[in-house]
């Protein structure tokens, strides 16, 4: 049940920053997830949250109902996820070598869509998403208007999104990646009363225009030269029937956002329905679009329907599917599109042979194997990967710890089911928690054979067959 966020207060300070703590981290609520996302421009239905300004956040990253208002109840919020170190295997190692694998490269599934598409689940990213650098920059622009009357100050909310998405996404990135998270502790007045600008689904709200609106209040204060992502921020006490929806807006680079300082191209805002105690993830999943990634949940999903049909496709895997799910890390496909796992830690297969695979965890960050990727054409492929209850998969019963098997299939697009665990015969968990294999189990996909051979407390062996014609 939604309760009602506290209120907020203007209230302008020196800037400062703060460096966020390696194991600051998820908050453990249920939240039920808002299916119908608004596509804006040339994608689908993302949120985003940017922040810059005198104070910033800085969460070091290379790798939904409530939120309490005040810093200390927030900070209360946030347990310890589980530290995953790498463990010695109890069992010899039977890795096959990569002399009998194909080359990273003839496993990487293409975008068959149209070039200007902004978010895929196929090789290559858009050219503007390709990222390269080690830092990527959020700018938090706390808004206020007409009707909204904030009662706390943006300083006690930010550490709300920092702590909570920027670890998650820092984690994601196998802190490869540090994500800097900015604001200004003061509220931005904006031109209209927050009723004319529509932000509701059933109107139709322009999240481009309202960010634009957001940018354009802050633009005298805020230096948005080496800004890589807007988000507008409304205060914690904003209600339903305000602003119920956070799509992220990815742009390109040559019509983005408008600033003094030049084009931003990426943005989203965080609304009542980011307003609960797991809500940061939200915004992860919105910077997920902002990065290059699609939604895995389906779209054709509407109020009604059995909830479970919402996440038909992939369960509680994966915040690009599920976004406060119970194995919620990233899959290795969406990493390793976007650069966080390399390709000498993706085993590839494109024919016939019996071949064994030590994996490690995905939620473990070391620089070993993480995925077995198998394409039997040049249109999808068929990924395996270790999960194990640890880290923000913590929530993951140990009995459902296993290999997780899913295709890939970009053709299906954005919202439809690019990505789709292969389901085994004795799933009883109608959202897909116990799909992973055990040890022992098998199961048999375009005539390969796929094995659990071992569990370790890291990861997992796994045998891949194929008789030849």
């Amino acid at each position: 049940m939604e309760e009602d966020p506290p209120k907020q207060v203007n209230n302008h300070e020196e800037p400062q920053e703060i460096e966020i703590p390696r194991n600051e981290s998820l908050i453990r609520r249920p939240w039920f997830w808002i299916a119908s996302l608004a596509t804006i421009g040339v994608a689908s239905s993302f949120l985003l949250i940017d922040f810059r300004g005198g104070e910033s956040v800085q969460s070091n990253i290379a790798d939904e109902e409530t939120v309490e208002s005040e810093t200390e109840t927030q900070e209360e919020n946030f347990e310890e996820t589980d530290s995953v170190q790498p463990s010695e295997p109890t069992e010899p190692i039977e890795d096959s070598p990569k002399s009998v694998l194909a080359n990273a490269n003839e496993c990487k599934v293409p975008h068959p869509g149209s070039e200007f598409e902004t978010v895929r689940s196929g090789f290559p990213l858009h050219p503007d998403y390709v990222f390269e650098g080690e830092q990527i920059v959020i700018q938090l622009i706390y808004v206020d208007a007409e009707g909204l009357n904030p009662q706390t100050t943006p300083a006690q909310d930010a550490p709300f999104w920092s702590n909570g998405a920027g670890e998650f996404l820092r984690d994601m990135s196998g802190s490869q990646i540090e994500f800097v998270w900015r604001f200004e502790d003061q509220y931005f007045e904006l031109e209209k009363p927050i009723a004319d600008y529509n932000m509701l689904r059933s109107k139709g709200g322009d999240a481009r225009e309202f960010v634009q609106a957001a940018i354009d209040a802050s633009d005298a204060a805020v230096d948005f030269s080496d800004v890589d992502i807007a988000i507008a921020v409304l205060p914690p006490n904003v209600t339903s029937a305000q602003v119920d929806f956070s799509p992220a807006v990815p742009l390109i680079s040559d019509s983005g956002f408008s600033t003094d300082e030049g084009n931003v191209f990426r943005g989203t805002l965080a609304g009542s329905d980011t307003r609960f105690g797991e809500g940061y993830l939200l915004i992860a999943h919105e910077i997920g679009h902002l990065l290059g990634l699609q939604d895995y949940y389906s779209h054709s999903w509407q109020q009604g329907m059995p909830y479970e049909e919402q996440f038909e496709f992939m369960g509680v895997f994966d915040n690009m599917n599920f976004a406060p799910g119970d194995a919620r890390e990233w899959t290795s496909w969406s990493r390793w599109l976007l650069g966080f796992i390399s390709d000498d830690q993706v085993r590839c297969i494109t024919g016939p042979g019996d071949t064994t695979h030590e994996l490690t965890s995905i939620s473990d960050e070391s620089d070993s194997a993480k995925m077995v990727v198998i394409v039997n054409g040049d249109s999808e492929a068929i990924v395996i990967e270790s999960r194990k209850s640890q880290r923000h998969d913590s929530r993951l019963p140990k009995e459902h710890e296993g290999l997780l098997v899913y295709r890939v299939d970009p053709s299906y697009g954005n919202g439809n089911g690019p990505l789709r665990i292969i389901r085994k015969d004795n799933i009883a968990d109608p959202f897909l928690s116990d799909a992973p294999l055990q040890e022992g189990e098998s199961i048999s996909v375009d005539g390969f054979t796929i094995t659990n051979e071992v569990s370790r407390e890291d990861g997992h062996r796994v045998r891949v067959s194929m008789e030849p014609n």
